[in-house]
């Protein structure tokens, strides 16, 4: 078809139409040409941001963007819209059903465009309120708590006097809401990192990175961080949203609505949560002088474990369970406002023998005082030579200075408050001495030291598992296995500090490695003892139930002949090579695809055994009776997986699949019935 036959097709139809068909066309054409004009006209003059003003009630928002860093980018920069928005606007302006409660949203894609922040999320770490380092890839590419946040979740546009500016509170919001009083959800280092100043609190100081390094959590000390709950009233949702709207979303979906699609404030919707003013444990606050005459008295110093010399700080495990003075000292005699500790206290709290505990402490402490205070006496001889007042002699002198304080700080606190601390101040006190003496004679030879300040570990026994006794097994996360605690400190009298660590209660500082230096000495060793069920399953006889045993331990076939014992790593990766040194080519790879093929049944026992699980608790709530030896099912499915799992399968690879498959169809049909 030409242009000219086109024309007068168009000739033509128009001829054919009525005088009222044409005058509506071209006030139709009249309309839609003014509304082309007006959008045309209104995107040419957005982009001078004064003539927002003009339609818009935004004037402290234009203020605020005049001030702000971002003056120079226009506003459809940040808010950009499409083609037909104003065209709308006018529309739902003309029929009364426009929003009166406008909201403006800057996506992501405004602030991360070419030329604007679009290395943000490369270089992502930046530094707010002068030592928290923040990291925008954390935040904006990855969920959190089910949130998928966006740039103006942080960067609010409504902060006062400012312009896309963070707010603080936000911060709070998300770290707090949900938590403990005394808790963040992401917890304390995650912004704060480890503490390293000293810090000074009613004329004592201590050290917050000595007190997480042996394990004292942030919430031990402070006890309220966070005021305020965050919560969302209903009544908020009536300012956007009328009643009969009301429905019922999870939690994902409403932030995903809320936060994610329509960017609307934080505050709009919760209460604030406030962070910064933080309440301290009450044994930080008791007031000492009520009943000692010093205003800081060593007492408390030396329950909270602070002000050694040399020292590292060492809070009481009392005061690390959050209990004041008056937990202990609970009898008066009614003629003073003073209180005594009694022996009774212990057992209210802790049970038998912690009354006899206390006598053990208090006669151990005494005892290492008695004797430490003979060398204390030489030390305040020293003190007045004239000789050790010469610069030479500088260090020196310091040393019998600290000796002497830590030892009057334990007799003046009261070991008893604190016997841990006390134990090692009195054990720099000694190395302190020591080391003085032998530069002022060299030819000096310390005594023998009492067992409690012997060894790093000296007091554990004497003052506390004496009585207390040992665990007779501990489970070894790291070999899998039930470790038989009593056996070795008992019976093969190895020391505390040989597996754990003498500053850290209960951290177990020994690995593998350590374990394997000495169980993999001989040549024969005894694989039984710490592999059960590996050895179980390797020789067909598994938790008193036979089965086949292995092809190879029936040929005779013993650990060692597979396992280097000089090995670190035992991995089918560093095993297989083994295979092929008896087999032929090709056995290495059959050792892969057992692991294999065992790890694929392993996943589909273990998603059996999760619906089995469930399926016994549901019937347990609705109070109906259980099939019968359904629960014998699922113990002997665990211990299935456990077996193949932790004894690794491939020790009998046949047997192993064999089981794996039995107990997935019993389960099965367990289920149907």
């Amino acid at each position: 078809m030409t242009m000219v036959q086109f024309r007068e097709i168009i000739k033509n139809w128009w001829k054919n139409k009525s005088d009222l068909t044409r005058g509506i066309l071209i006030g139709f054409l009249i309309i839609v040409g003014l509304f082309f004009i007006i959008n045309l006209t209104f995107f040419a003059t957005s982009h001078f941001p004064s003539s927002c003003n003009a339609c818009h009630i935004m004037k402290p928002y234009y203020e605020n963007w005049k001030t702000s860093v971002h003056n120079t980018a226009g506003c459809i920069e940040c808010h950009p819209f499409r083609p037909g928005f104003i065209t709308t606007a006018i529309l739902k302006y003309l029929t009364g059903t426009y929003n009166p409660r406008p909201h403006a949203i800057v996506e992501d894609r405004s602030c991360l465009k070419s030329g604007c922040h679009n290395e943000r999320l490369k270089n992502s770490k930046t530094t707010f309120k002068g030592s928290i380092i923040f990291d925008h890839d954390i935040h904006i590419s990855k969920t959190k708590r089910g949130e998928n946040l966006i740039c103006t979740t942080c960067h609010s546009q409504i902060v006062q006097g400012e312009h896309i500016s963070v707010t603080e509170k936000v911060c709070f919001l998300c770290h707090f809401k949900g938590a403990a009083k005394d808790q963040s959800i992401t917890g304390c280092p995650s912004c704060h990192g480890m503490p390293k100043k000293i810090v000074e609190h009613e004329g004592f100081s201590f050290s917050h990175e000595s007190y997480l390094r042996i394990g004292i959590g942030c919430n031990q000390c402070h006890t309220e961080v966070s005021s305020g709950d965050g919560n969302v009233s209903e009544e908020k949702c009536h300012f956007c949203h009328i009643p009969r709207e009301k429905s019922d979303v999870g939690f994902t979906q409403l932030h995903q609505i809320h936060v994610t699609e329509k960017a609307i404030y934080c505050f709009n919707c919760h209460e604030e949560i406030k962070h910064g003013s933080i309440r301290l444990v009450q044994p930080f606050e008791v007031r000492c002088e009520s009943c000692h005459h010093r205003k800081h008295s060593p007492q408390k110093e030396l329950y909270i474990g602070v002000s050694g010399k040399g020292v590292t700080d060492t809070p009481s495990r009392m005061f690390a369970a959050q209990v004041s003075c008056d937990g202990c000292h609970t009898h008066s005699n009614g003629k003073s406002d003073r209180y005594k500790a009694i022996k009774n206290a212990c057992v209210n709290c802790h049970g038998k023998k912690y009354d006899l505990m206390l006598d053990d402490w208090k006669r151990e402490i005494n005892s290492a005082l008695d004797y430490v205070s003979n060398l204390m006496k030489d030390t305040e001889e020293l003190l007045k030579k004239d000789f050790l007042k010469k610069k030479k002699y500088e260090g020196t002198r310091k040393l019998l200075e600290d000796a002497l304080f830590n030892y009057n700080f334990v007799r003046d606190g009261r070991g008893e408050h604190n016997v841990e601390y006390a134990v090692k101040l009195l054990a720099s006190s000694m190395d302190q001495y020591e080391i003085a003496k032998k530069s002022i004679n060299p030819g000096y030879s310390p005594t023998t030291r009492p067992d409690v300040l012997r060894e790093p570990d000296g007091y554990c026994a004497k003052l506390c598992h004496n009585r207390l006794g040992l665990p007779e097994k501990k489970f070894f996360d790291e070999m899998h296995i039930e470790f038989p605690h009593r056996l070795h400190s008992e019976e093969m009298d190895l020391g505390c500090a040989t597996c754990h660590s003498p500053e850290k209660h209960k951290m177990r500082i020994i690995t593998k490695d350590g374990c394997m230096n000495c169980h993999h000495k001989g040549e024969e060793p005894n694989c039984l003892q710490c592999h059960p069920l590996q050895t179980e399953l390797y020789r067909g006889d598994f938790r008193n139930k036979k089965i086949i045993p292995d092809v190879m331990f029936s040929a005779g076939v013993a650990c060692i002949d597979c396992h280097n014992l000089k090995e670190k790593a035992h991995t089918v990766e560093t095993l297989k090579d083994k295979c092929v040194e008896c087999h032929e080519a090709g056995y290495d790879d059959l050792l892969i695809q057992w692991e294999k093929d065992l790890l694929e049944k392993e996943s589909i026992l273990t998603l059996k055994v999760s619906e089995l699980k469930d399926k016994i608790e549901s019937i347990k709530l609705l109070g109906k009776e259980l099939p019968k030896n359904s629960e014998n099912l699922l113990r002997r499915a665990e211990l299935v997986l456990k077996a193949t799992g932790e004894g690794r399968g491939v020790h009998n690879y046949n047997e192993s699949i064999r089981l794996m498959e039995e107990t997935g169809r019993e389960i099965e049909d367990a289920l149907k019935k």
